[in-house]
């Protein structure tokens, strides 16, 4: 049998800014022989997807503010073929989701998990397993398992303008050692596809150019949240998506109307941050 690999893309039902998701087959080693199996001209499949509403670049990651909660939609797909016995469907947190013959699929079950709210910040990992049972001859047992780190801020920090870390980098009097958290060559570290360094990206003056409106806002938010800054999740999920952007395009790419206003419009959010004017404020040290 030719099976086919389903993605289901299903949407996030709350005020979710960013989400990460890390798939896994297969729960504990001996608890599962994987998510499909051919036995005897009988074939299952079965596959567990919860939402990934952007491109995402690096570590993926849903951000939640402490006692904020999301809704999210799980999809369980089950394919069978041929001449198969029933099986029976489970979830972690669903539970039964019913006994299935091949005939009826492909089947999908959905449900909908609330995530959070969590009391402490810190970080935490969401796990769900949709199993596939037999206990025909021969008995099997397949699984899907899917993953949502969950990283809750800790308030607190401070934030800074582009101007405090193009100053504090190092090619000047003043340094910031936060810039050592960039890479192992600092502001000096080559900014994305760009060719150019952190440092030279901040000194680069926009000229009208999107890229570089964004790029100068998003080096001062990446170093203030590593400079221990708490992050909003509306930042949290700009910084994503400027990592997304950077790490696809070079500063001479051409860009249509709708996608320049996007740039701009994250390159605003990250700005207000960086000003004070939204998260924890801005720092008292003079730049």
């Amino acid at each position: 049998m030719n099976v086919r690999k389903m993605v289901i893309v299903v949407g996030i039902l709350a005020t979710m800014m960013a989400v990460g998701v890390d798939r896994s087959y297969g729960t504990t080693p001996g608890e599962c022989t994987g998510y499909t199996t051919t036995i005897d001209g009988c074939t299952w499949y079965i596959e567990k997807w919860a939402d990934q509403p952007r491109p995402l670049f690096d570590e993926p990651i849903l951000i939640l503010s402490t006692g904020q909660k999301v809704e999210v939609n799980y999809v369980v797909t089950v394919i069978g073929s041929g001449s198969c016995p029933a099986v029976d469907v489970s979830d972690t947190y669903s539970g039964p989701l019913g006994p299935l013959t091949a005939g009826e699929t492909p089947k999908q079950f959905g449900y909908i998990r609330e995530i959070g709210p969590y009391d402490t910040c810190g970080d935490y990992t969401v796990e769900n397993t949709a199993s596939l049972s037999s206990a025909g001859t021969p008995a099997f047992d397949l699984c899907f398992s899917w993953t949502i780190p969950v990283h809750v801020p800790c308030e607190g920090g401070c934030t800074l303008t582009q101007g405090y870390w193009k100053n504090h980098s190092g090619n000047k009097r003043a340094y910031d050692d936060t810039w050592e958290q960039i890479g192992a060559s600092g502001a000096r570290s080559t900014f994305f596809l760009s060719g150019m360094t952190f440092y030279e990206v901040l000194r680069e003056p926009p000229r009208g150019n999107p890229y570089f409106i964004l790029a100068r806002q998003y080096i001062a938010a990446k170093l203030n949240t590593l400079k221990g800054a708490s992050t909003p999740s509306e930042v949290a999920a700009a910084i994503v998506d400027a990592e997304a952007f950077f790490g696809a395009n070079v500063p001479g790419a051409t860009l249509g109307k709708p996608a320049r206003n996007a740039l701009l419009i994250k390159a605003s959010i990250l700005d207000s941050y960086n000003n004070g004017y939204t998260g924890p404020g801005h720092c008292s040290e003079a730049e």
